[in-house]
């Protein structure tokens, strides 16, 4: 194992790394976080996170709140990174998957938790992801969804969309078949500056800061503060 695997897989490092550096993952972990755990039911039986990545909601969010979970990303790279950071027990309960999340390979009605966090911004078809979504969770379950809110504070080519605001996604939801809940907004002016600040700058930047104050002092401002997030919770 190389120094660099090490240092990436050790909790201490990781911890330190995010709370002080700022990167795009960093500043939504700080922010985005703690809204999406205020929207998800505190008890499920089955937890899908749809589009994974590396892990750290499924770790920190459903693993602690479902009896299974199932984590699914298309980046193999990305699965390895949370199979590694597992623990034991953490094993036992949860089942990785390579996959798309407009093809999600599970039985209707898997699920009675669906997170879907930062990833329908970057699907051509939305619509069809949110069937999918739909399709596998059973009657009356839970979607919790996170997109970005236009106008974004930096350009981003891997999506197809800046995002959409609340209006929209609401709309798009109940199109395809959801009730739409409870939403709350994160990430604003400060989180903003600090990511278009990190976009100029070739060098990582401890300026993580201002993004934990705002986490503080500004989790209930509404979409007067140019918020570049919006968490929303949906029933099928």
């Amino acid at each position: 194992m190389s120094l660099r695997t090490a240092l990436a897989n050790n909790a201490l490092v990781r911890a330190i790394f995010r709370n002080v550096f700022v990167t795009g993952d960093n500043v939504r972990l700080a922010t985005q976080l703690p809204v999406i755990r205020g929207l998800l039911p505190q008890r499920v039986e089955r937890a899908l996170d749809a589009g994974a990545g590396s892990g750290e909601y499924t770790r920190r969010l459903l693993l602690p709140r479902a009896a299974q979970v199932a984590a699914l990303d298309l980046s193999e790279a990305s699965l390895c990174r949370l199979a590694r950071r597992l623990r034991p027990d953490e094993r036992r309960r949860c089942a990785l998957a390579g996959g798309s999340v407009s093809q999600l390979p599970y039985r209707s009605g898997s699920f009675d938790l669906v997170l879907l966090s930062e990833v329908l911004e970057h699907c051509e078809d939305d619509g069809a992801v949110l069937d999918e979504l739909r399709r596998v969770l059973r009657p009356g379950g839970t979607l919790v969804l996170a997109v970005p809110v236009p106008p974004a504070p930096y350009p981003d080519h891997a999506h197809v969309r800046e995002g959409y605001t609340f209006e929209e996604l609401a709309a798009l939801l109940r199109e395809h078949g959801f009730q739409v809940g409870e939403h709350r907004y994160c990430m604003f002016r400060w989180s903003r500056a600090v990511l278009r600040l990190r976009v100029r700058t070739p060098i990582l930047l401890p300026l993580m800061l201002p993004v934990h104050v705002e986490r503080l002092l500004l989790r209930h401002r509404g979409a007067e503060s140019l918020p570049f997030d919006v968490v929303v919770r949906a029933t099928r």
